[in-house]
């Protein structure tokens, strides 16, 4: 009977079964030809990092470093929009009649979360406002809690006449936390009344968004 002696490997004998010092992109599966024998507690290097951070400038890109990210990594959405802050409200049929000079609340509020450093964008779009006397002055207003932050000014030039306003928009930097955002008529000047025009098919729509920083 043949028998043969079985020689135990010595540590010397063990080596770098291809490159285990790193794990690199774009790796391939390889049996390898050295003739080494990796030791049951090699381990590969595997560093991960955090993503840079998203800008209105960043392309699609595989990139070129050699680190990793892992599964559940985020991007910063620091320096790019995020959009409505709150759902639009509006209004789909014509407002009160302001009286006197009283500010008439369009009940239009939006509360909603504001992050420190970050601006919000303010925009209301009714069809226009009809006023009763002419030359008359009146005075669509956005309040943060309370607060007047814009105005914006129409005035009548016929008897009961509308007030073509446009779309009026404010971009500044309000005060964080819970922020209540609302929309107010108001008569500047004059002895007449006002009303926001709106309608199922067109409305006085009241949005809060935010633009992004520059």
């Amino acid at each position: 009977m043949l028998f043969r002696s079985v020689v135990p490997l010595q540590p010397s004998q063990f080596g770098l079964v291809g490159n285990i010092t790193a794990i690199n992109p774009d790796d391939v599966a390889a049996a390898g030809s050295t003739g080494l024998i990796a030791d049951a507690g090699h381990e590969h290097a595997f560093t991960t990092v955090a993503p840079i951070a998203l800008t209105k400038t960043q392309t699609n890109t595989e990139g070129s470093a050699t680190d990793h990210p892992r599964s559940d990594h985020g991007h910063s959405t620091e320096n790019l929009p995020w959009g409505l802050l709150a759902a639009p409200t509006a209004l789909t049929a014509n407002s009160s009649s302001t009286s006197g000079t009283g500010e008439l609340d369009l009940a239009l509020d939006q509360t909603v979360t504001i992050t420190s450093g970050r601006r919000v964008t303010l925009t209301f779009t009714p069809r226009n406002l009809l006023g009763t006397v002419q030359q008359d002055i009146f005075e669509i207003r956005f309040r943060e809690n309370g607060t007047q932050v814009a105005a914006f000014r129409g005035q009548v030039h016929e008897v009961t006449a509308h007030i073509d306003m446009g779309i009026m928009s404010h971009t500044y930097t309000p005060t964080s936390g819970s922020r209540t955002f609302d929309v107010t008529l108001i008569r500047a000047s004059g002895t007449g009344t006002g009303q926001v025009i709106a309608g199922a098919t067109f409305p006085a729509t009241f949005t809060v968004m935010d633009p992004g920083k520059p």
